[in-house]
């Protein structure tokens, strides 16, 4: 009896399917992805024009030979975890992104305050970390036209997600402060808020 071959079976006298091949030319990212991606490019300038700011304020001016590579410590991981959730905001393509940055954002916080580094100091650095964000999204917007809009658009989100991070780092500052006062007990005439 003869072997049955149907439509789908192989046929000697047919070539093997080949997989499938894109139609048209390769499509490019998003530009919100690209613009991203460009800002993410230029994170060591960010990161390095933030260190300079913020080793300029008064609170750090004072550390005697301040350490700028621990200063930067946790830093670009938290700008890393900033521009993952500005740009997949989508819960269903990343279930936590704003939950990352919460995490990297107590982090800092209570890093700066277990070095007893006051409130104002924490928040002005995050008042940096924006402003050199936005510098780095303006940089973007200026050298290519096409991402500009893109560019622009994403310091609207970006400035939410930094919102957040901030209250997260400040609670977390804040809790270090409760926690070593419950070990020692009540201090009189120390200002946690300085």
């Amino acid at each position: 009896m003869p072997e049955r071959r149907g439509p789908d079976m192989d046929r000697p006298d047919r070539p093997a399917p080949c997989p499938a091949e894109p139609v048209g030319p390769p499509t490019r990212p998003a530009p919100r992805v690209r613009a991203i991606d460009r800002i993410r490019a230029d994170s060591e300038r960010t990161l390095a024009n933030w260190a300079v700011r913020v080793a300029d304020l008064p609170a750090f001016r004072a550390v005697p030979a301040l350490d700028l590579a621990g200063l930067q410590d946790g830093v670009p991981a938290l700008m890393a975890t900033v521009l993952d959730a500005a740009l997949l905001g989508d819960p269903a393509v990343d279930p936590d992104p704003r939950g990352r940055v919460a995490a990297a954002a107590a982090e800092h916080g209570r890093v700066r305050g277990a070095a007893d580094f006051p409130i104002g100091a924490l928040l002005a650095e995050y008042q940096a970390l924006r402003a050199e964000i936005r510098a780095a999204t303006e940089r973007v917007a200026r050298a290519d036209a096409a991402l500009g809009e893109a560019a622009r658009d994403l310091q609207g989100h970006l400035g939410a997600v930094l919102d957040a991070a901030v209250i997260h780092a400040a609670e977390a500052w804040a809790s270090v402060g409760r926690e070593s006062s419950a070990v020692r007990g009540p201090s009189v005439g120390v200002d946690r808020a300085r």
